[in-house]
């Protein structure tokens, strides 16, 4: 498991960075609490089930004050993909402009699914420090292939930049939205009068159109929906097919103290659209949804049901701190009280 460990020289006293190739000694309730922003798709269950695919190494380069396995001050993945093309164009470094590099040639630092990175560190002054260290370490683990640093967080960045800067090339990517529940049932009346004009205008659309949502577990639910979540995936420029979707959907509800949960838009006994989901400790993530390709103002009401009314009543009614909306809509979402997070590409300069 330990594979190698060092006392940095000129970054840090005191703290040990160690080298790990699974997670599966850490505890899992210690892993997930050194940065909760981190979310469902970074949680130690999740993790784990990444290290196990075949598609890529991975080592964890773990910062700790104190040997023992529980105590643990920073976590870095570090992927080395093997195959020969990316399954995700999104990850592909010659998108955001540094070139063209096949996987196997290529260092991914943070995450390699899901398109969003995690810089799981506690962001104290010691922290912050060794995660010189860490990045001092991962560079040398490289071993002369590209080091990407895929859909950071700008608070993620940042904190990159002051470990090593002037170091990384960044671009922008995208921007994600999210809800902050942590008024509970008066979350609405906490937002200001435009917020809440929209929602009831949105109301009003809903009510007009006649939808009707109800939310099931996703083992309740016929796999033939996800036929609305491939095809609104491949309008979109995807590559989705139903049998990954079924794969992608049954790995998640074998993920511990994960619920896959199904949001259904109906019209009478019309399916109008479907939103998966995925409810995590006080959390839940809109994690893709399906709508039919015509527009209209049923199809636009779905779209508000979805992204808004459904999962707020769910996380008020389940008492959820946090709503992840995604990307891809955070002008709509800012409206109705979202918050916008951008997100950046990045990469180790060679003149660095």
């Amino acid at each position: 498991m330990c594979q190698r460990s060092m006392q940095p020289h000129d970054r840090l006293a005191n703290t040990m960075i160690i080298v790990h190739d699974t997670v599966s000694h850490f505890d899992p309730d210690v892993f997930d609490c050194i940065d909760p922003a981190c979310g469902v798709t970074h949680c130690y269950h999740r993790t784990r089930q990444l290290e196990a695919e075949p598609f890529w190494t991975v080592q964890y380069i773990v910062a700790s004050d104190d040997p023992s396995p529980g105590n643990i001050s920073a976590v870095l993945p570090i992927y080395k993909p093997k195959t020969r093309e990316w399954s995700n164009s999104l990850y592909d470094p010659a998108r955001w402009g540094a070139g063209a590099c096949a996987p196997r040639n290529t260092v991914v630092i943070g995450a390699v699914r899901d398109v969003q990175s995690c810089l799981r560190i506690t962001h104290d002054t010691t922290s912050m420090t060794s995660l010189a260290s860490m990045l001092d370490l991962a560079v040398e683990y490289s071993a002369h292939r590209q080091i990407v640093f895929p859909h950071y967080s700008e608070t993620a960045r940042a904190a990159i930049d002051a470990a090593y800067p002037g170091s990384i090339a960044w671009v922008p990517t995208y921007v994600s939205s999210q809800l902050e529940m942590c008024e509970g049932p008066a979350w609405e009346s906490s937002l200001g009068s435009a917020a809440r004009a929209e929602r009831r205008s949105d109301r009003r659309l809903i009510t007009r159109a006649g939808l009707s949502v109800r939310v099931e577990q996703w083992a309740a639910c016929h796999v033939s929906l996800l036929d609305l979540v491939v095809d609104h995936a491949r309008r979109l420029g995807g590559t989705d097919s139903a049998v990954a979707a079924f794969r992608r959907y049954k790995q998640w509800s074998e993920c511990k103290g994960v619920q896959v949960l199904v949001f259904q838009v109906t019209k009478r006994s019309t399916v109008m659209g479907v939103g998966m989901a995925l409810e995590w400790k006080d959390e839940l993530l809109l994690y893709e949804m399906g709508l039919p390709g015509s527009r209209g103002p049923d199809r636009l009401a779905t779209y508000l049901l979805l992204l808004s009314e459904a999962p707020v009543s769910y996380a008020l009614e389940k008492e959820l701190r946090l709503i992840r909306l995604g990307f891809g809509n955070e002008v709509l979402t800012s409206r109705r009280g979202g918050t916008s997070v951008p997100h950046f590409y990045g990469w180790l300069r060679t003149d660095a």
